[in-house]
């Protein structure tokens, strides 16, 4: 996961842009983060209020967020992801 991190109104700026070379959902403890890269660096999308990544628990929410700043692809990295707790 990148440390970098982007704010949401960041992330809708570029996108709407289209500054945003690609967009990556990673695996983390607990669920996904949603990943862009702008120029050279990775952001992790972060909480709104937080400095800290935004962990959403379904991919259903991650690609409802995505879509709605207007981003079509995204690439799946299943490798960090660890589950809450028993399916």
């Amino acid at each position: 996961m990148s440390k970098e991190l982007i704010t949401t109104l960041q992330f809708r700026t570029l996108a709407e842009a289209g500054a945003i070379q690609y967009a990556a959902v990673r695996g983390t403890q607990g669920g996904y983060v949603l990943v862009v890269k702008v120029g050279m660096n990775e952001r992790t999308l972060s909480m709104t209020q937080e400095r800290r990544p935004r962990v959403f628990v379904t991919l259903d929410g991650l690609a409802s967020v995505a879509r709605r700043y207007g981003l079509r692809r995204l690439d799946l990295d299943l490798a960090g992801y660890e589950p809450r707790g028993l399916f």
